[in-house]
């Protein structure tokens, strides 16, 4: 027991290290901000790079191994330290090259393990399997962040008897230093759970969804994760919706349709009232600044396969939060709405 409480104290003790600040986007001075996750003592940056998504770092979208290696690097460059992946997504490989020569301690690797396959919790043999072999892509001797992810509510009993006691013994063994579960929030957007995975007390983080037109998560997952000092990750901060006025106008008509709004068209021009000189600069940069501010949140993940758009999005959650009176009244317009991703 105390050589186990020697290697956990030895693990929290390491930290990124810091890197010089003082990067630039064009003209502009990027400064990023960083935050500590929850009650871990890690200092984590906070917007994160995800290698998955509709993009898979630029590899779903025609871009070359180097290009995608480029993007990873850019985002280390301007400060980004929090790096997720899941064993799915099959872009381990590019964070590999990403960071050769780059000191182990100087970035924070996240790497989900789906919770099931065909339907089924896998076992806790299958979910060791699954972490080494990220290992090995990686080339790594640990990752940071542990996550069993996609985590559907009528699996989480399984995952908590299964697959908790698995996690522990690979922290146990130095192959990851925090522990957190991620929910299926396309399937799951009400949080439900993530609301039962808080209560135990069992994780040192979880992975939510959270956005303008969901915003559930605010009174259902937050408040609980602050009393417990648990890290909050946070994705799907930007879906369609928010891609341009034509699809913010299909998703509003949705919605209205679904008796979730009473006037569409108030919710449109509230919305695109809000992209002015003194407001948001476009739809993206509103979405991603209303998740950046929200307090509770610690990292801001997306993902993108073009380095235009990655530094877009990194001064977008870099901004500071929207005007108050456009933040209060995204809540009053959406704030209510718990069954909606929206993809």
């Amino acid at each position: 027991m105390q050589a186990l409480t020697a290697l956990v104290r030895s693990f929290r003790s390491l930290n990124p290290r810091p890197r010089s600040a003082g990067r630039m986007i064009g003209a502009q001075q990027v400064e990023m901000q960083y935050t500590c996750l929850g009650g871990s003592g890690l200092r984590a940056s906070v917007a994160g790079l995800g290698a998955g998504g509709y993009s898979r770092l630029g590899r779903n979208t025609g871009r070359s191994l180097g290009e995608s290696v480029n993007l990873v690097r850019r985002a280390y460059e301007l400060g980004i330290n929090v790096f997720d992946t899941c064993n799915s997504y099959g872009t381990s490989y590019i964070l590999r090259k990403a960071f050769e020569h780059r000191p182990r301690d100087s970035y924070l690797i996240s790497c989900r393990i789906r919770s099931s396959e065909g339907g089924r919790v896998i076992d806790a043999a299958r979910f060791e399997e699954s972490l080494h072999s990220e290992l090995r892509n990686l080339r790594a001797d640990y990752v940071d962040l542990l996550q069993v992810g996609s985590v559907s509510p009528a699996h989480y009993d399984q995952v908590e008897r299964l697959l908790l006691p698995a996690m522990q013994r690979l922290r146990a063994h130095g192959k990851a230093r925090l522990l957190g579960i991620g929910e299926a929030f396309l399937r799951d957007p009400g949080h439900s759970m993530l609301v039962r995975a808080l209560a135990t007390g069992h994780w040192d983080l979880v992975l939510t969804g959270f956005n303008v037109c969901n915003q559930s998560a605010r009174d259902r997952v937050l408040p609980a994760a602050r009393s417990d000092s648990v890290g909050v990750l946070s994705a799907f901060a930007v879906r369609r919706a928010l891609c341009g006025m034509r699809r913010l106008r299909v998703a509003l008509r949705k919605l209205a349709s679904a008796g979730l709004l009473e006037q569409d068209h108030e919710a449109f021009e509230a919305l695109q009232a809000m992209v002015r000189e003194d407001g948001a600069r476009s739809l993206l940069d509103l979405g991603y600044r209303f998740v950046r501010h929200e307090p509770g949140i610690h990292v801001s993940l997306f993902g993108t396969g073009d380095i235009d758009h990655l530094e877009a999005d990194i001064l977008s959650l870099l901004r500071p939060p929207l005007p108050e009176i456009d933040r209060a009244r995204l809540i009053e317009v959406f704030g209510h709405i718990k069954s909606l991703t929206p993809n």
